[in-house]
């Protein structure tokens, strides 16, 4: 992506940061227990640094107790990574197939 096209997506999505060399992640609810991973991006120099397990696990350790369940589409690269955070494969149908549905059931404890 241009530059140019970086400030356009960054003007109408205030949660895009404009910068192509920072990390990014975005994540929203979609319905009651439910949450989903919309991106997620770790330049490739700055890569198996911890930057994107970190990202997520802050974003999940601050979802409302109420969210039990996550999900995500990942490219077929990606599909170590959110195994290594736990997530598993809940889209059979698209096996072999880009972009793989994956889903994590959170362990909340009531405290």
């Amino acid at each position: 992506m241009s530059h140019e096209g970086r400030r356009s997506v960054a003007k109408h999505n205030p949660h895009v940061d404009a910068d192509p060399d920072a990390p990014y992640f975005h994540g929203h609810m979609t319905s009651p227990g439910v949450a989903v991973v919309d991106r997620i991006r770790v330049p490739p120099g700055r890569r198996r640094l911890g930057i994107g397990g970190a990202l997520y696990r802050a974003w999940e350790t601050n979802l409302p107790h109420s969210v039990t369940f996550v999900h995500l589409w990942a490219s077929c690269s990606a599909v170590p990574f959110w195994r290594r955070m736990g997530f598993v494969e809940d889209n059979v149908a698209s096996a072999g197939t880009e972009p793989i549905g994956m889903g994590k059931t959170l362990n909340r404890t009531v405290g």
